[in-house]
């Protein structure tokens, strides 16, 4: 074959896989790192595929193993086999599975520790662990990459165990870690038994903030689908895994995952911003509120139009933001969980004395909308988006901060969207779909779902929907911030990557494409590989030359 017709049938098939890869380069996964959704193995099968399930020798609750249920580790006669659950399907069987991205159970097998069924209680400074520890991975060449799992990970109120997601990157001998979670009553009976006081100990490294809407420490438990980036040391590393556990569990709830998949993509989210809204200014004008009866949405403190609080416990104020209120009379944050300044702590404690975790919120001390559970169990409260126009969107996403207590069985708190301006609306997300239970230390969590029915469509509205009461202590709330609804914009709709032309000449390549600012043109050797390679000097550009070589290429242009 003549040289010129060998370049031109080149250049032909690349310009096809170009167009292929560029048009998926956002939405394609790479070859996962690692998967596992339990499905084809029990306990056995999956220690044979690589995994640790383990503890250590200061261990004593009985029941705690991480095993591959259903079966359960252990069952007797006062210890039923399946974890506790408030939450039933439409036939009434009870849901035992954790949640995925839209709230629903997960099907099939999963992975837990139930620590709530297992007989004794490792208290505070037993040492004990559970463990439960990937094979190893490889992130050799990756600038990023993530952790996901369907998850339900319950906190006591009133509990003191420590639940920690780490990374190793030498075969399990030290420990990053990634997220952790600290029962917010570990504080006060560690004061207790010796002496010490918000040191979080070498194990922690120091408790959370109060109302830092920490995404990696947290007092609060974790309901859905659950994203955590890796660490930087964790990357371009060739022996990588990654544990979850539980450290002195102390008669804990649990820990359930589903679906773990390991990768180099960060959770569903839109490049293109279209709506976002802190509520810095409290609920904006364009957003708009509904109530069936009772309680609505508004900004923290919930007052009524005279300033009082408004909500009343046997004439006692009730405000689910205890730390702004203990700062607003005074209390420093510091002193909040301090035995010695329980008077102070009293005078904003709605439970009286103790310090009870469902008031400790991560989204605490800042600006963000919140319906709390009033005295009727008929309540209705909904807090709708503008209308929005996304008929130039390929793809819609919505993500937001979002804590939670349900106090009640007459709760039920879901998200909704609408692609007819309001006139009915589809559920996109539940929180009464899957394993979990009521009135315990909250959920905090950033959720991401992907809204493909909201796509294409130009009177988009998304709804925040909380019904039911909580007559005995309202105690239950939703708060919600930092909503987000991004799309991926059809191509040219906002000067969106096109590849133009691809031309060879000899063994030159030259690629040309529109939409230079920003971005990136990766090279691979496999359309799955998660090893693509930056091309050098086409960061910016709109157009690169690359000497051909022997082997197959595959090119992508990506927005970093």
């Amino acid at each position: 074959m003549n040289e010129p017709l060998k370049s031109k049938l080149l250049a032909k098939r690349l310009a096809t896989l170009l167009a292929f890869t560029t048009m998926l380069s956002r939405a394609i996964s790479a070859q996962p790192l690692l998967s596992e959704d339990f499905e084809s193995v029990d306990t056995a099968g999956l220690i044979a595929k690589g995994w640790s399930l383990g503890k250590n020798e200061f261990a004593l609750e009985a029941g705690s193993d991480f095993v591959v249920a259903p079966p359960y580790a252990t069952a007797t006669a006062d210890s039923p086999a399946e974890p506790g659950t408030e939450f039933s399907d439409a036939s009434g069987a009870k849901l035992f599975s954790p949640p995925g991205e839209r709230g629903i159970a997960s099907t099939g097998k999963y992975l837990i520790s139930d620590s709530d069924t297992a007989g004794g209680s490792d208290d505070i400074d037993s040492k004990s662990e559970f463990w439960a520890i990937t094979p190893s991975f490889s992130t050799v060449g990756l600038a990023q990459a993530w952790f996901h799992a369907d998850a339900e990970i319950e906190n006591n109120n009133n509990g003191e165990c420590v639940v920690e997601l780490a990374a190793s990157i030498d075969n399990g001998a030290t420990w990053i870690p990634m997220w952790q979670t600290v029962e917010p009553q570990r504080v006060e009976k560690s004061v207790s038994k010796y002496g010490t006081y918000v040191t979080g100990g070498e194990r922690t490294g120091g408790y959370p903030e109060f109302g830092s809407a920490s995404q990696t420490k947290t007092w609060t438990g974790i309901h859905g689908r659950w994203h955590v980036k890796l660490p930087e040391a964790a990357l371009n590393k060739a022996n990588v895994k990654v544990r979850i556990e539980y450290f002195e569990p102390a008669d804990a709830w649990w820990i359930a995952l589903d679906n773990i998949v390991i990768d180099n993509n960060p959770p569903p989210q839109g490049k293109d911003l279209v709506l976002g809204e802190a509520f810095e200014s409290g609920i904006p004008a364009a957003w708009k509120k509904g109530s069936k009866k009772g309680q609505n949405w508004g900004t923290e403190p919930l007052k009524d139009s005279s300033g009082a609080f408004l909500l009343k416990q046997a004439e006692t104020p009730i405000n689910v933001d205890i730390v702004r209120e203990a700062v607003s009379r005074g209390v420093a944050k510091a002193d909040i969980l301090n035995p010695d300044k329980n008077t102070s702590f009293d005078d904003v404690n709605p439970n009286g004395g103790g310090h009870d975790g469902k008031w400790l919120t991560m989204l605490a001390g800042g600006n963000y909308a919140l319906r709390q559970e009033g005295v009727d169990v008929e309540e209705q409260s909904t807090l709708d988006t503008p209308a929005l126009n996304l008929s130039d969107a390929e793809a819609v996403f919505i993500d937001f901060d979002s804590e939670i207590v349900q106090r009640n069985g007459s709760a039920v708190n879901e998200v909704f969207v609408s692609a007819d301006n309001g006139t009915t609306f589809q559920r996109i997300f539940t929180y009464n779909g899957a394993l979990g239970n009521r009135g315990e230390a909250p959920y905090f969590m950033k959720h991401y779902i992907a809204v493909p029915e909201a796509a294409k469509k130009n009177n988009v509205i998304f709804r925040f929907s909380a019904t039911g009461g909580d007559p005995d202590r309202f105690q239950g709330f939703w708060a919600i911030d930092n909503v987000r609804i991004t799309a991926n914009k059809a191509a040219g709709a906002s000067g969106d990557v096109k590849i133009s032309s691809v031309s060879a000449s000899g063994n030159s390549l030259t690629l040309a494409w529109s939409g230079a600012a920003g971005l990136k043109l990766q090279k691979s050797t496999s359309l799955t590989s998660p090893n693509w390679q930056d091309v050098a000097g086409s960061d910016g550009k709109s157009s690169v030359t690359e000497t051909i070589s022997g082997e197959t290429a595959f090119y992508r242009l990506i927005k970093p």
